[in-house]
């Protein structure tokens, strides 16, 4: 049976989202001037999200290379409705909840709201990671509209977690819809809790579900993810869900068992 939304609507719903988050007051002054560092176009933009959303079984990882890509990331940050500004305000409350004065985000994607709401503001020490050029590009125009001194605090740094190797000593490590997207999740995961120091806090968004082609792992059940945790050396602090709202995140609207994010924070045992 198919569950899926007829293509044309979904299609009108997706554009329509698009124009709303380029219109907004809050947000149209600085996606303008983002557009004009990148050197791209609403048209461009437009046409990204639509591709992201419409299908997300039509693609995998390598659609992350292109920089459109990591402005759309940018863009569904900050739809109106959208879960993903929950899920910003989780990791935020979470983040601020342990306080560290050092921050690794493992495949980061785009700066979230914690790093202009705590990072830039409690000057800590953070290093966003990611494999794609396209990400560092992204974050540098965003966050020196942001703060012209953020490379005071923040580094910016390629980064493959496919190579299994620790990125270094801080107080905490976030996860964000990130170790999925790597080869060996667990042998990833079994490396960073070795590495990291003792007394490191781990924050992770973690997709509970079926199987997407960008995810080379996926969780069937929070207790499956939480003993995924535990057996690899982390104990759960505190954890919370979050889901699609069916109203506005339509990349989810073919599932057909119910997909959402179980958000963790994390101790070593």
């Amino acid at each position: 049976e198919n569950f899926c939304m007829d293509k044309e609507i979904k299609k009108e719903k997706l554009i329509k989202f698009a124009k709303s988050v380029l219109a907004d007051p809050e947000h149209s002054g600085e996606l303008k001037k983002l557009f004009a560092r990148l050197s791209l176009t609403e048209d461009i933009a437009i046409q990204t999200y639509l591709n992201y959303d419409l299908d997300i079984f039509a693609y995998e990882n390598e659609i992350y290379e292109s920089l459109p890509m990591r402005l759309v990331l940018y863009m569904h940050n900050i739809l109106q409705g959208s879960w993903h500004i929950e899920r910003q305000q989780f990791l935020f409350d979470l983040v601020k909840k342990h306080s560290p004065k050092t921050l690794a985000d493992l495949g980061f994607g785009i700066p979230g709201k914690y790093v202009k709401e705590y990072v830039l503001k409690e000057k800590c020490r953070t290093t966003l990671l990611d494999c794609f050029p396209s990400a560092l590009q992204f974050a540098k125009e965003l966050l020196t509209l942001w703060d012209g001194n953020w490379n005071k605090l923040i580094e910016l740094r390629e980064y493959n977690m496919d190579n299994l190797e620790s990125p270094g000593q801080f107080e905490g490590y976030i996860f964000w819809d990130s170790i999925e997207h790597t080869k060996n999740p667990t042998k990833y995961l079994q490396m960073i809790t070795k590495t990291s120091p003792k007394n490191a806090t781990f924050f992770f968004s973690i997709p509970i579900g079926p199987p997407v082609p960008v995810h080379f792992m996926s969780w069937e059940s929070e207790a499956i993810a939480e003993s995924w945790l535990k057996d690899n050396g982390l104990q759960v602090i505190s954890r919370r869900t979050v889901r699609p709202n069916p109203q506005v995140d339509l990349f989810a609207d073919c599932f057909t068992e119910p997909f959402y994010n179980l958000i963790v924070d994390c101790k070593k045992n």
